[in-house]
């Protein structure tokens, strides 16, 4: 591990030399610990401090026209993977990246999100039974390499891209492309659409629009759906709804997913609430909870709930702290309720 990141600081010194124009190096480092484990229901499941957390070390390099960025998870006690991997070029209004990475545009409104690491449950995308189908907003989603350009003109960008989920599997791109067409609305917001075709027979499209022209106040919603061309009856429909609300010091977040599928609905809701006491300290409450009914659903109910703070040292430095409570089968006589105490240090600069 430490040969790696060695290797990595090396290549970006020496790339930094060989660029003209005026380059930017950007390196990221997240460790992850989790101080305590406490079952209410059952105390052979408590623990101590766990190290094992999900550890990050990222470098990215961007010049005028060209780029890269690699970033590597995992721990020195287990194993450690590289998690995005890519480059990129641009050529007047055409943009070009290869590797791994991914590609979204609609407005997310998670920029109160934490380093805290189920901030974001889900991505835009619909929802079986407490797991994300496929994202409908990402052009470049599959889990091996991926080829995608952007063309901008304007107000407008068009995209397409392709890649694959199996490694060193050959492939159709007729059978294993995205394309999606965003326009930027002067003033409101903006819009786009979104189409993947993830297999030969199963499709994701989403089609999201933002408005960011009422004050304090940033709206995205939308719509997703999953395709099943030989099925008809595995077909997942979603609506969405994200909302942010700032003033002052206090800023109010939710996230909102309903999905329907055959004798099955997904309900996911998020609320965040953080208020900036210093400089140094920002307190948050965080809610979410993932409820399913119908006759082939999962029948879950889960809630999780963190009160805790964020301590910065300066931008880009942050410590995360906070008591982490699920619940499990919370409208069931055999509710389970687990605590834990994550700690995350995270430098970004």
């Amino acid at each position: 591990m430490k040969r790696i990141i060695g290797m990595l600081l090396c290549t970006a010194c020496i790339g930094s030399a060989l660029f003209a124009a005026d380059p930017v190096i950007r390196l990221q480092a997240r460790t992850k610990a989790n101080l305590v484990t406490v079952d209410f229901d059952d105390e052979q499941n408590n623990q101590g401090v766990n190290l094992g957390g999900d550890d990050e070390f990222g470098i990215e390099y961007k010049d005028k026209n060209a780029g890269a960025r690699i970033s590597l998870s995992g721990n020195l006690a287990g194993t450690v993977t590289i998690a995005d991997y890519f480059g990129w070029m641009k050529f007047g209004n055409l943009t070009m990246t290869a590797g791994e990475t991914d590609s979204r545009y609609a407005n997310r409104v998670n920029a109160d999100a934490s380093s805290w690491g189920v901030w974001e449950k889900f991505y835009f995308g619909p929802i079986l039974n407490g797991t994300l189908k496929g994202e409908s907003d990402n052009i470049a989603s599959w889990k091996q390499s991926e080829f995608f350009a952007d063309y901008a003109l304007e107000n407008v960008l068009l995209s397409f891209g392709t890649g694959n989920d199996v490694a060193a599997a050959k492939y159709h791109v007729q059978e294993s492309f995205s394309a999606r067409a965003a326009f930027k609305l002067t003033d409101i917001g903006a819009l786009n659409l979104t189409y993947n075709q993830k297999t030969k027979d199963s499709s994701i499209i989403g089609v999201f629009g933002h408005i960011s022209s009422i004050q304090n106040l940033l709206l995205t919603g939308g719509y997703s759906a999953y395709f099943d061309f030989e099925e008809e009856a595995n077909a997942i429909h979603a609506l969405e709804l994200r909302a942010g609300f700032k003033t002052g010091a206090l800023s109010l977040t939710s996230h909102n997913n309903v999905s329907f599928a055959e004798d099955c609905i997904t309900m996911y809701n998020m609320g965040n609430a953080s208020y900036k006491v210093s400089d140094l300290v920002t307190g948050a409450l965080y809610v979410m909870n993932i409820n399913t009914s119908g006759d082939l659903s999962s029948k879950t109910n889960t809630l999780t709930i963190r009160p805790g703070m964020t301590i910065t040292a300066q931008k880009g430095a942050t410590i995360d702290i906070g008591p982490e409570f699920t619940m499990k089968k919370i409208d069931e006589a055999d509710m389970t309720t687990v605590m834990t105490l994550p700690v995350v240090f995270r430098v970004k600069f």
